[in-house]
């Protein structure tokens, strides 16, 4: 004999969770949100929105890092997790290699890392120079990077890809993307 069962809950990052109550176990499924694009796009007026500012300190090299500091360049800023939920390790990882690979390819843009405070940083360490990722990687101990751009990581969770052009204007935003998306998104960057 089955019921429904109805539970109200906020979960606001896509991905695999494993439900249980009572004798139930199973796994619930929530999927990145669909692009819809606007009824007529000439009737809506692009909205600016430069990116928050903020300063970390990258766990590779110790350096001070802010986003004011890559003025005139375009950066790509991913926000991640990794070390803390080995099911989301996989998918971040993934993503980070393909942006390692996009970087050899092309030399127009800046990735620069924002992981969650939960993040272990000797992980992270570990990570970045075991597969030759050379860009800043910051650990947002205090969440402070996070709560700026929680908008973005509410809709697509980690990871979060957040596109800066060179005036340090917010051009696009996604979530898990492959090489040739990332290219798209790139190309249509403003020059």
């Amino acid at each position: 004999e089955s019921q429904l069962l109805s539970v109200s809950t906020s979960i606001i990052f896509p991905g695999n969770y494993r439900i249980g109550w009572g004798g139930l176990d199973r796994e619930l499924v929530v999927r990145y949100p669909e692009e819809t694009a606007a009824p007529n796009p000439a009737a809506v007026a692009p909205t600016v929105v430069t990116a928050p500012n903020f300063s970390g300190v990258d766990v590779v090299t110790g350096a001070r890092i802010t986003l004011s500091q890559f003025q005139d360049k375009t950066v790509l800023l991913i926000f991640v997790n990794y070390g803390c939920d080995p099911a989301l390790n996989q998918k971040v990882g993934n993503q980070l290699i393909a942006i390692r690979d996009l970087a050899k390819q092309r030399s127009d843009f800046i990735p620069v890392s924002v992981f969650c405070g939960c993040c272990p940083p000797e992980t992270l360490r570990k990570f970045a120079r075991d597969n030759g990722l050379n860009w800043p990687w910051i650990l947002d101990s205090d969440n402070s990077i996070v709560n700026r751009y929680a908008s973005s990581l509410r809709k697509y969770g980690y990871p979060t890809l957040i596109f800066v052009d060179k005036d340090q204007v917010i051009t696009a935003v996604a979530g898990y993307s492959n090489i040739s998306t990332l290219n798209t998104r790139l190309d249509a960057m403003p020059k």
